[in-house]
């Protein structure tokens, strides 16, 4: 991980730069976060068929031919 630049030491462009780069992360972080919710919910759902497949009798398992 980088370490955070000596503010002061930056001009106003590079200091313009960095919140222009900041505001593009906190963008792909919102995205990010909102796909991990999606999937965890996903994740809920498949978990709630396992338990309900590990309760049925293993004959209900069995593909019919």
């Amino acid at each position: 991980m980088q370490n955070l630049p000596d503010l002061a030491k930056l001009s106003h462009v590079q200091k313009d730069d960095l919140i222009r780069a900041l505001f593009s992360l906190q963008s792909q972080v919102r995205e990010l976060v909102t796909q991990m919710a999606v999937l965890q919910e996903r994740i809920n759902q498949l978990e709630g068929r396992l338990a309900l497949n590990s309760k049925t009798p293993a004959s209900r398992h069995q593909a019919t031919d």
